[in-house]
């Protein structure tokens, strides 16, 4: 019945004014130029070598276990078992602790929870 709806004319509106600002600004003040060098094109032929030997280093690194990775396995069967121990002494009926879920539902969920922190960790580890 008007036209366009007020939205629409907004929109509109904001578009001509910021290109009339963009546009104006461009001509007073030019294109913007890098006001630095860019230093890694300058170094390239030493930075590298030096980025291919870290590369190939790295993952040969992680792949050596450490005296704690090898302890891993053990540490997730103890916890897995303190979980489940902890969890089964929770007292039903009793009102929510400080993060507020019910022992009911720690009771119901109790293995996927289990499981899922047991994987996100071996997930985590690679």
């Amino acid at each position: 019945m008007f036209g366009k709806s007020l939205p629409e004319k907004a929109e509109e509106i904001w578009e001509g004014l910021r290109t009339a600002i963009y546009k104006t600004a461009k001509v007073t003040f030019g294109e913007k130029r890098p006001s630095n060098k860019d230093w890694f094109k300058e170094n390239e032929e030493e930075l590298l070598p030096l980025i291919n030997l870290k590369n190939t280093a790295y993952p040969e690194h992680n792949r050596k276990p450490t005296e704690v990775t090898k302890v891993m396995p053990e540490l997730d069967v103890e916890l897995t078992i303190e979980l489940r121990e902890a969890i089964d002494s929770l007292s039903s009926g009793k009102a929510p602790g400080k993060d507020g879920i019910p022992v009911e539902i720690l009771n119901c969920g109790k293995e996927a929870t289990i499981s899922s922190s047991a994987a996100t960790r071996v997930l985590k580890r690679g």
